[in-house]
């Protein structure tokens, strides 16, 4: 599945075993937050893609509104009958925010640099007044990457921060904007004041290095890395991954301390979901003779130790978790018990995003086009609507008013 979102990666990393912190230094101010804020790329820290609302849409009765072209976005997020979307504009990439009902423009966040002409933006995130989103500046070892917090009102930036590689943002309601860097010598966990985006602390402290993605004789790369993290009440969950297993760190997110960690043995890749008291992740297999094989498991982080684990065939970047289903794409959608592991069903389909829509997830018939709405539970098909055009779904999300679907370029919504 291709996600622009993967980030390059390769080169040398900075890791020590705590993070630092920068003396007493903490957060200005809280972060107004509600059930619909995208305060995580992906919705919430369970990878939903959805915003759980009183009245939920009737998934029976969804009809196309409206589509639009040269859509961007690996991802959107929704608020309040508002959008944001990526577009792409010749080689650069702008924000806009839409209004839900129309798809009309309010505003449009169009970042320029000097120095680099091609711009890319990642997954935004949203509280009740602020965009939070990572720009690239151009391309390989010449891009730089910066934060930039918009007035929700107006897409004026109130503040920006340059950091050293691509990120993706979550917040907390204690005022942190937590950046998670994925770059060619860069890897790490930095803490920013959600109101001036200054660092608070940053994991790992700087005077220490680790090889990430160097040259290992066994199997021709050493995936040793921090992938992800988890928030969870006032924790962090930072996995740091070295080939087949991976010890994860649990610190204050106000301070940065790490107040425990524990190894697991699986690695951690691209995605950490949390929900159920449990942490869900992904592990790839570097090939024959590798420490991981392909899976799916649930870690207890009270417990220290992996709760279960399943096989799968190809590698699985997103998974979504919600009503006590874990649900995924490995060669088809798959659902499982998320305390047990117990695999619920399975369907053919085409490649698709695995959004949760209220209690549905969605598998893909490609030959005739159409999205079909299955039951989390039973797989059993509820509805389904047509696209216009063919190809995977890269992107599914929902509201309390509708549900998008991003096809190719292309970004649909149905109400």
């Amino acid at each position: 599945m291709k996600r622009r979102h993967l980030l390059q990666l390769g080169g040398s990393v900075l890791l020590a075993g705590c993070a630092s912190q920068s003396k007493n230094k903490k957060p200005t101010q809280k972060i107004e937050l509600t059930g619909q804020n995208w305060t995580h790329p992906y919705h919430d820290p369970a990878n939903t893609n959805y915003s759980p609302a009183k009245s939920a849409p009737s998934i029976f009765t969804l009809n196309e509104q409206w589509s639009m072209k040269n859509i961007s976005s690996s991802a959107i997020a929704s608020d309040s009958g508002k959008l944001y979307v990526t577009f792409q504009e010749q080689s650069s990439e702008v924000l806009c925010e839409l209004d839900a009902d129309t798809g009309k423009k309010s505003w449009t966040f169009n970042p320029r640099d000097k120095e680099n002409k091609n711009v890319s933006i990642g997954a935004p995130t949203i509280d009740t007044k602020t965009v939070y989103v990572n720009v690239q500046f151009g391309q390989d070892s010449q891009s730089k990457s910066v934060i930039y917090a918009l007035n929700r009102q107006s897409g004026a930036p109130k503040w920006q921060t340059k950091i050293t590689a691509n990120a993706l943002v979550r917040l907390h309601s204690s005022g942190i904007a937590i950046v998670t860097q994925q770059g060619s010598k860069t890897n790490l966990v930095q803490a920013l004041d959600a109101a001036s985006g200054e660092t608070l602390w940053r994991f790992p402290s700087t005077g220490s290095s680790l090889p990430f993605l160097g040259s290992n004789k066994k199997n021709g790369y050493q995936d040793r890395s921090i992938p992800a993290t988890a928030i969870v009440d006032d924790q962090i969950y930072i996995p740091v991954t070295d080939g087949g297993k991976t010890k994860i760190k649990v610190a204050d997110i106000i301070s940065g301390k790490v107040e425990k960690e524990f190894s697991i043995p699986v690695s951690v890749e691209f995605s950490l979901a949390a929900s159920n008291g449990l942490l869900y992740g992904t592990s790839h297999s570097s090939g024959p003779g590798a420490a991981n094989e392909n899976g799916v498991y649930a870690v207890n982080p009270e417990k220290e130790r992996l709760q279960w684990t399943t096989k799968t065939t190809e590698n699985v970047y997103e998974l979504g978790v919600s009503n006590q289903v874990v649900y995924f794409f490995d060669d088809g959608v798959r659902s499982l018990n998320a305390k047990t592991g117990k695999e619920l069903w399975r369907e053919k389909s085409a490649t698709v995003y695995p959004a949760i829509l209220n209690s549905l997830v969605a598998s893909l018939n490609s030959k005739k086009n159409i999205l079909q709405m299955r039951s989390q539970q039973t797989g059993e098909l509820v509805t389904d609507f047509s696209f216009h055009n063919s190809g995977y779904v890269e992107y599914l999300s929902s509201d309390e008013e509708s549900v998008y679907a991003i096809k190719g370029k292309n970004l649909y919504r149905f109400a």
